[in-house]
């Protein structure tokens, strides 16, 4: 059975800045990959070897932290947001679902 199926109501997701992933809209993810379309570049900071990205998805704001070297995005610039699922700690009704 499916998460949302067996879990009815909000979910919530925790996941590292290093596991979110910036590309371009309409970048295809892969298998176990999940992406969050309609995403908007809000600021990068560079910081040694990482860069920092604030982007907004609709009401969530969220922070990614990638290598400098990797695809480079700039305030203002839409974005897909894809991340492995696996990496992604769920909760609903304040627990952490565990599957």
């Amino acid at each position: 059975m499916r998460l949302l199926e067996r879990h009815k109501g909000p979910l919530q997701m925790f996941l590292r800045p290093q596991a979110l992933q910036l590309n371009p809209p309409g970048t295809a993810v892969g298998a176990g990959q999940m992406a969050l379309v309609g995403g908007r570049v809000v600021d990068v900071l560079y910081s040694g070897g990482e860069v920092d990205t604030v982007i907004q998805v609709g009401s969530m704001s969220l922070f990614a932290t990638n290598p400098v070297g990797s695809a480079s995005f700039n305030p203002g610039n839409p974005v897909t947001v894809s991340f492995d699922s696996a990496t992604a700690l769920r909760y609903h009704e304040g627990r952490l679902i565990e599957d």
